[in-house]
């Protein structure tokens, strides 16, 4: 569950084998995210249903699974559900040296980066809310996401921002 400890969730509670809580803060009061894992069987709409019941209590939920999703679950996804099969979350992408780092601008920060380059949130280049890193994260569509690549000595570190946005 590195993926949640990257997303800033400090305290990560089993309730079953099934199902897990991410808490955002220790005091427990803050967002709550479930993690659902459906093993062996393909996800439907029964799955979905269950998931659905208890969705008012949580800010987001996480559903990972190892087999496939039916079309009738597919239309009972939620906006605040993320789904990931087992195999984009064997590895964490974050860690290979190829793959820049990534992070959400503060309203600060984009409120400079517009000032900056004199621009709307609507001309900034885009990134697809389904690009890997972007979905390991969570960020949300319409945020501003800062891409630091680092060039090494001679070039330096170049800053890229981008807006997360549904379809590219």
């Amino acid at each position: 569950m590195e993926m949640l400890v990257d997303r800033g969730f400090p305290e990560i509670r089993k309730l079953s084998a099934e199902h897990w809580e991410a808490h955002a803060d220790e005091e427990k009061n803050g967002p709550i995210t479930a993690i659902y894992f459906i093993r062996g069987e393909k996800v439907g709409i029964d799955n979905m249903r269950d998931i659905k019941e208890a969705a008012d209590k949580y800010h987001a939920i996480i559903i990972i699974y190892d087999d496939a999703i039916t079309p009738s679950a597919k239309v009972a996804i939620t906006r605040k559900m993320q789904l990931f099969h087992v195999s984009e979350l064997a590895f964490n992408i974050t860690r290979h040296k190829l793959v820049p780092r990534h992070r959400l601008a503060s309203p600060e920060e984009t409120q400079a980066i517009l000032r900056k380059f004199r621009v709307t949130r609507e001309q900034l280049p885009r990134i697809p809310v389904t690009d890997p890193v972007i979905k390991y994260y969570g960020f949300p569509c319409d945020s501003l996401v800062i891409i630091t690549r680092n060039f090494g000595v001679q070039i330096g570190v170049m800053e890229y921002p981008r807006v997360v946005v549904k379809n590219a």
